[in-house]
């Protein structure tokens, strides 16, 4: 994975995220030599290697079908919910102002 950004999360771990507009792309697209926007929930082990049994990489589309998953299921807390729903909804207007 050629990650365009990476951050924190509160758990220890990192999301690193493979955005093609900003010059990442997934594993399997680099691979494969296409483009593939994606995300990972990285781990890295106690010398700062990339531990890849721990860290799973996802194409958008996954994390999509994975958070509706969840959701039909009600294993989303009730708070996590609004947070979601809340930058989802600033994510329209930010693209919404960006397509005009």
């Amino acid at each position: 994975m050629r990650y365009s950004e990476n951050f924190a999360t509160d758990h220890g771990g990192r999301i690193e995220i493979a955005d093609t507009k900003k010059g990442g792309n997934s594993s399997w697209g680099i691979k494969e030599g296409y483009d593939q926007n994606s995300i990972r929930l990285a781990w890295y082990n106690d010398a700062g290697g990339f531990d890849p049994y721990s860290s799973s990489e996802l194409p958008i589309w996954g994390l999509k079908e994975l958070i509706i998953a969840a959701a039909e299921r009600d294993m989303i807390e009730i708070q996590d919910i609004a947070k979601v729903i809340s930058s989802l909804s600033t994510s329209i207007t930010r693209q919404l102002e960006n397509n005009q």
